[in-house]
């Protein structure tokens, strides 16, 4: 009877849900450890490859993501905020200077230096194709307003996956954007409300947020139906210091691009 108690009163605290922006793919489970701060109880890995934390005594945890090839992910959560019902958390996996990229992938390589000429470590990195021919998808909706989460898209080009990101770009304004969900029908919900207002048609151009490594090294994934060539902006930020960059990218290689020095 005591047994069947406790498992009576277990309950799912928080599913966590990665994905490798560049492939869509779940990594192995050798690839990656997932833990809370301060919660000493092991997560339950599935056979889909998410995690699953039981009675989690806190509200306030932080999500610590550890892998040689990705970078490490540590995030704030709030539980209660969560979905009481699928409380699950989908966290994109970004590359790491050690990545085993597969074959045909495309994507550019670089450093980040600082004012000195030395390797800047955990500079904030802003990338997107500039190119019309590179868009991955347009809004179908008449309008999409400030304030807004969920959009309707179509035209894609590729399948897209909850953690992408994407500069919106219409003749209105431009601002980067990061998928949380995808619905059925061409509805898509952001991680963050809209600040701007967009009409039908508006552009979404692959894009890439990450960070660079202690060794300055940053990796650029970019995924799905491209052009055989694209243009791609690129800023560093790091303080007071950044820089910016404007490379070309080749559908099917990992480019090595020059350095990108940052400034006050």
């Amino acid at each position: 009877m005591s047994e069947l108690r406790n498992r009576m009163i277990t309950r799912c605290s928080l599913v966590v849900r990665l994905v490798d922006v560049w492939t869509r793919k779940t990594p192995g489970a050798q690839e990656v450890s997932v833990s809370l701060e301060g919660d000493v109880k092991r997560p339950i890995r599935k056979d889909d490859g998410s995690y699953l934390f039981l009675d989690v005594e806190t509200d306030y945890a932080f999500l610590e993501v550890l892998s040689t090839h990705y970078l490490p992910v540590r995030q704030e959560l709030t539980l209660s905020s969560l979905n009481r019902i699928s409380p699950v958390v989908t966290v994109p996996l970004l590359p790491s200077r050690f990545y085993p990229q597969a074959s045909g992938s495309t994507g550019l390589r670089s450093r980040v230096l600082d004012p000195a000429g030395r390797p800047a470590a955990e500079a904030l990195i802003t990338a997107y194709a500039t190119d019309e021919a590179a868009a991955r998808g347009r809004l179908s909706q008449e309008l999409a307003e400030p304030g807004d989460t969920w959009l309707k898209a179509g035209s894609w080009q590729g399948a897209s996956t909850a953690g992408e990101a994407f500069l919106l770009r219409s003749r209105e304004a431009e601002e980067l954007v990061q998928l949380a969900e995808l619905a059925p029908g061409g509805m898509i919900r952001l991680e963050k409300p809209l600040r701007n207002a967009h009409r039908r048609g508006a552009l979404l151009l692959p894009a890439v947020s990450t960070r660079s490594g202690s060794d300055g090294a940053i990796i650029l994934p970019f995924r799905g139906t491209l052009p055989s060539k694209f243009r791609v902006a690129v800023r560093a930020a790091l303080g007071k210091a950044s820089g910016a960059a404007e490379w070309t990218a080749i559908a099917g290689e990992v480019a090595a691009m020059p350095d990108i020095t940052i400034s006050n």
